[in-house]
């Protein structure tokens, strides 16, 4: 999965670089000799930034025990009670997002299959007025 998701961004920022390059290129009369070997370097530092995230993100473990929402990482343990999210979107790729009560949002990222644990969250809720009685 994160494999996947790293040779889909390399490519797409690739192109765009190349295109950025070949455009610059045109509008101020360069060579387009330095357009890949920058690109492809750029393109390599981003993957690198990538990868460490990734490393960083691999080891969040994200349960459900008891109405509550556990998340462990190297840092830690946080509880989130099941009552305290307000909504459940998956996104682009492997990532869902948590929108709290309180406003702010929880990234759940690097997931095998976002839309289903999207969907098994979303059914664990309690009904909005549930919440309110």
């Amino acid at each position: 999965m994160f494999l996947r998701r790293t040779i889909v961004v390399a490519a797409v920022t690739l192109l765009c670089l190349v295109c950025i390059g070949l455009a610059l290129s045109r509008a101020n009369g360069f060579s387009i000799s330095w357009i890949w070997p920058t690109s492809a370097l750029l393109t390599l530092g981003f993957l690198f930034d990538d990868v460490f995230r990734w490393r960083i993100a691999r080891l969040d473990r994200w349960m459900i025990l008891e109405g509550h929402l556990h998340h462990q990482d190297s840092s830690g343990t946080a509880t989130i009670p099941l009552d305290k999210i307000e909504s459940v979107h998956s996104r682009f790729g492997s990532r869902i997002v948590l929108c709290l009560t309180s406003g702010q949002k929880l990234e759940l990222r690097f997931l095998r299959d976002a839309k289903s644990v999207a969907t098994q969250i979303d059914a664990l809720l309690p009904e909005p007025n549930a919440q309110t009685a």
